[in-house]
């Protein structure tokens, strides 16, 4: 299930990188793209923790 979660954080995480409109957007490499996901899914947990 996990696994499931991480191979779609890559493909949003791609399809965002790749939009054209953000050049300035940085994902070089796997570690970058991890630690970019990592934090990203970070940030969709702790907001609705702060809120609830």
């Amino acid at each position: 299930m996990a696994a499931a979660g991480l191979v779609a954080g890559f493909s949003v995480a791609r399809g965002v990188a790749d939009f054209p409109g953000l050049h300035r957007l940085y994902t070089g490499g796997l570690i970058n793209e991890v630690s970019t996901f990592a934090a990203f899914t970070a940030l969709l947990v702790f907001l609705p923790g702060m809120g609830g």
